[in-house]
């Protein structure tokens, strides 16, 4: 006589408890940002990958470091990418451990969809002479058109695409090619342009900004056998 009265007391509570976590899910991984995605097709042999889980919740795995002159560093893919998809398997807001499983089981050749890091406002000082930059009308602004090899812009990382935000202290987004150039031709030198575009390897990104990395490489001490005190990278 008294189970029928448990059933429906239990029922609804267990509904109860699945349900804020399936929504806490889906709403962490429509937050999470995403650069452009684009498919990556491995054969057989190492990736050239490190993956390791992100900090955001609901990122799931990302690209820890991509090895030099591997299948992954030869299609462009860069360090911080998201893994969003294998094959047909959504893997975006998994568990690096859980994917690494998918990683080994799958069958070559593979596909893995990987979003590129958010674009980020990156710093670019420019002293006398030309940019080295040719600009366009864009959706939001004016936009890199084309980088000249060997000026001051290339040197620097400034890349195709990018989207100029602010010119020292004046914001551009929204201005059109003739208004922008104008503030450029006007602007006394040194002049620090503040470009949104993807990271490129080199840069560091520094309080929502990013700059090239300039500063030395600290050697670190090494063991007694003459060997890196760190544990080695681990690659798929």
């Amino acid at each position: 006589s008294q189970q029928p009265s448990q059933q429906p007391s239990q029922q609804p509570s267990q509904q109860q408890s699945q349900q804020p976590s399936r929504q806490q899910q889906s709403q962490s991984e429509s937050t999470v940002e995403l650069g452009p995605i684009t498919a990556h097709v491995f054969g057989p042999g190492p990736m050239g990958l490190a993956l390791q889980d992100a900090e955001e919740a609901g990122r799931g795995v990302t690209i820890k470091d991509v090895a030099a002159g591997s299948e992954a560093a030869l299609q462009g893919v860069l360090i911080g990418s998201t893994l969003v998809q294998l094959n047909e398997t959504r893997v975006l807001g998994l568990p690096k451990a859980q994917v690494g499983k998918m990683l080994g089981k799958a069958a070559r050749p593979l596909t893995l969809q990987i979003a590129a890091p958010p674009p980020v406002v990156m710093p670019f000082t420019f002293a006398a002479g030309p940019l080295g930059v040719s600009l366009a009308d864009g959706e939001d602004g004016v936009v890199v058109k084309d980088v000249a090899s060997g000026s001051a812009a290339s040197d620097q990382g400034v890349s195709v695409g990018g989207l100029l935000v602010r010119l020292n202290e004046t914001d551009l987004v929204g201005l059109t090619k003739p208004a922008v150039g104008k503030l450029l031709g006007k602007a006394p030198r040194p002049l620090t342009l503040y470009i949104s575009q993807l990271p490129t390897p080199g840069m560091a990104q520094i309080g929502g900004e990013a700059a090239a990395q300039t500063a030395p490489v600290e050697e670190k001490p090494a063991a007694a056998a003459g060997k890196s005190t760190d544990p080695p990278t681990a690659m798929l």
